[in-house]
């Protein structure tokens, strides 16, 4: 089967329309959470090295490769290890697959609390002060999830950078 569009475009840390991105790190077993906007400025500000990623021997991205800590305000989450081999099963497999591993682990390290994300605190009105209720916090946010295989620190088995995408394309239409 031949493949599809291989025509890079654009599509990456510039054109997404994200509040924040999580990198699922599998070979240093850790998640770094951190603002789109701040890792935009870094990339601006940095002079970092575009590399270009392949599926086989075809060119599907190119990205800038970021030390995590040159990001303000990272975060490196450590899960427990019970965690990683489920992800890590799927070395061998598609980007799709890769992909949708990787944002379920995150799904589930947010409804256990182990990603901070920051949030707005409200006072109530008198009323639903009454009712029981002190404080209302809100949060509404887009995460851009990312299998970043090879990323995270070198001391931990990382690259000793994040991969952060600037440009891609899908010859083989999966999504």
């Amino acid at each position: 089967m031949s493949p599809g569009n291989t025509v890079l475009v654009e599509h990456g840390i510039t054109t997404e329309d994200s509040d924040f991105r999580v990198h699922v790190c599998v070979l240093a077993e850790r998640l770094y959470v951190f603002g789109s906007r701040e890792t935009i400025e870094a990339v601006e500000l940095g002079s970092y090295y575009e590399a270009p990623a392949f599926t086989g021997d075809i060119k599907t991205a190119t990205g800038w490769l970021v030390p995590p800590f040159d990001i303000d305000g990272v975060q490196e989450i450590e899960l427990p290890e019970k965690a990683w081999p489920w992800i890590s099963e799927t070395e061998d497999c598609c980007t799709s697959e890769k992909g949708r591993r990787a944002t379920i682990l995150v799904k589930r390290a947010l409804e256990l609390g182990l990603v901070s994300l920051p949030f707005i605190v409200e006072g109530t009105s008198v009323a639903a002060d009454i009712e029981g209720a002190d404080l209302i916090i809100t949060a509404r946010y887009k995460i851009q999830v990312k299998c970043d295989w090879k990323g995270g620190r070198r001391d931990l088995g990382g690259s000793g950078n994040l991969y952060i995408q600037r440009s891609e394309c899908n010859p083989h239409g999966r999504h």
